[in-house]
């Protein structure tokens, strides 16, 4: 036999071999998602049109309920992804209203934070800061940007634009948000709308493509504050639970959008808040 044709045959089994890992692994990952789903049954509002102020506002309330009732929800339809001291998320497969064919799933979490009040956190989670705690990737000065602000008695409300960094043979994914803080509950919430600033919607709206080749991503993120319970008794010390609501959905990449949400997300904001913390 040829030499050449030796040494292939020699190959063969380990390029075999190394087939079946590569596999394994696709299969891994495409099925971890699945298990992850819990027993699903969630549901989100989907892009609301706001034309003006009453829109603003009503969809804004209606954004802090949708929050306050995931949150409050019992964990019977949910996966728990991560259960430790003082950290726990958990993800759910969303089956009702728009976004029900995204694939992609809603994740929540709560975290013990310590040495700091539930008034100074949510006051650092809402800052230019806290916004780069949230997303790391983005810019502090973009905080006070918007395209359009409205008057709220609970606080800020204004519509707002943000962009996911991708790199250059993606199409680029734009955000068209609401963001929508009740100062008074400690509660933050932003969700994806429709808006005249901004043409078009999500492929799972009926106001078509945005211009340009841009691509509209969704998003609903919450975050709430309140003392917690080492904070209360003989030997309190200052303490803070944060709660939070996830579903960021870039479109086209729904397993790679579930291995970062459900693994990455939730913790990677809190580990970077404690690096912060601890760094005063």
């Amino acid at each position: 036999a040829h030499p050449t044709h030796m040494q292939f045959g020699r190959l063969r089994p380990l390029c075999s071999l190394l087939a079946a890992a590569v596999a394994a692994l696709v299969g891994a990952l495409r099925l971890a998602p699945l298990r992850w789903a819990g027993a699903g049954g969630a549901t989100l509002l989907g892009e609301a049109h706001i034309r003006g102020g009453a829109d603003a506002r009503r969809f804004a309330a209606a954004m802090h309920r949708e929050a306050a009732s995931i949150w409050e929800e019992d964990g019977l339809r949910w996966y728990t992804a991560l259960a430790a001291d003082g950290a726990r998320v958990e993800s759910t497969r969303i089956d009702r209203g728009p976004f029900n064919r995204s694939g992609v799933l809603l994740t929540r979490g709560a975290f013990t934070i310590a040495n700091v009040s539930a008034s100074a956190l949510y006051r650092l989670m809402t800052s230019p800061e806290g916004f780069q705690l949230i997303d790391p990737l983005s810019d502090p000065a973009d905080f006070a940007k918007y395209k359009q602000r409205f008057r709220w008695a609970r606080g800020r409300l204004e519509v707002a634009e943000a962009h996911a960094p991708l790199p250059a043979l993606f199409s680029p994914r734009e955000f068209c948000v609401l963001n929508a803080f009740d100062d008074g509950r400690r509660t933050f919430v932003s969700k994806s709308v429709q808006h005249a600033s901004m043409p078009g919607a999500s492929l799972f709206a009926a106001a078509g493509e945005p211009p340009k080749g841009r691509v509209r991503a969704l998003n609903t993120f919450a975050l709430r504050t309140s003392p917690s319970a080492l904070a209360r008794g003989a030997a309190a010390r200052a303490a803070a639970t944060i709660e939070l609501i996830n579903y960021a959905d870039l479109t086209g990449a729904p397993i790679l959008m579930n291995w970062i949400n459900v693994q990455a997300f939730l913790p990677g904001i809190v580990d970077r808040l404690r690096e912060r913390l601890a760094a005063e």
